[in-house]
């Protein structure tokens, strides 16, 4: 959380946890947020307020979150863009509660010659990659994938490094692929890429 007493709170970071902000000339301001984001796209932010006066805070809007919900204690809010703040101006009452929901929608960045003109796959801020862990297939021989099919599915049990994110792909051949978040990819010492071959990948 960045704040001033001139421009507000600007919300940048988004996880379980409490956070805890002092502005200059007010108490301190709790933020209490209950999620399973980055995995899940719903995220509740209980407000403690260290003012009783109407005070902005700023909510970041991810650029690639298209159809971003927002709501004050229920009620909607309009005029969420992707790739900006969203200003809340009011008084706050300690319990008001701020819902925002992400779009985890997939997204694609299709790479250059360097990368054998392959393709990333993004579900909302996460990265998706191979790992032999999951997938024990040659990696000189990946498969072409439907990317638009990934479903989001439960790690095995008992891992010691289970990953963020797992989601399995639909292969062209009529197979499955099964995927992990990057910043969980190679965590067993195993070989990972993020560059994949993609049917009719999309621009970008």
């Amino acid at each position: 959380v960045l704040g001033s007493a001139e421009q507000g709170l600007h919300l940048n970071y988004y996880g379980p946890g409490v956070i805890e902000v002092r502005v200059e000339g007010h108490a301190p301001w709790t933020f209490r947020q209950t999620t399973a984001y980055p995995a899940d796209g719903a995220i509740r932010i209980e407000v403690e307020p260290g003012t009783d006066a109407p005070f902005p805070i700023r909510l970041r809007v991810p650029a690639w979150s298209k159809e971003t919900a927002v709501s004050i204690n229920g009620e909607p809010v309009s005029g969420v863009a992707p790739g900006s703040y969203l200003t809340l101006e009011r008084k706050w009452g300690r319990g008001d509660v701020i819902e925002l929901t992400l779009d985890l929608a997939l997204w694609f960045l299709s790479g250059d010659e360097h990368v054998e003109h392959r393709t990333s796959i993004f579900r909302g801020p996460l990265l998706m990659a191979y790992d032999q862990k999951f997938s024990p297939i040659d990696p000189d021989s990946l498969p072409e994938l439907n990317a638009a099919t990934l479903t989001p599915i439960a790690p095995p049990s008992g891992l010691r490094f289970a990953p963020i994110l797992m989601g399995r792909v639909q292969t062209v051949s009529g197979g499955e692929l099964d995927l992990v978040d990057y910043a969980s990819a190679g965590a067993c010492g195993t070989y990972y890429a993020s560059w994949l071959p993609v049917a009719d990948a999309p621009l970008g």
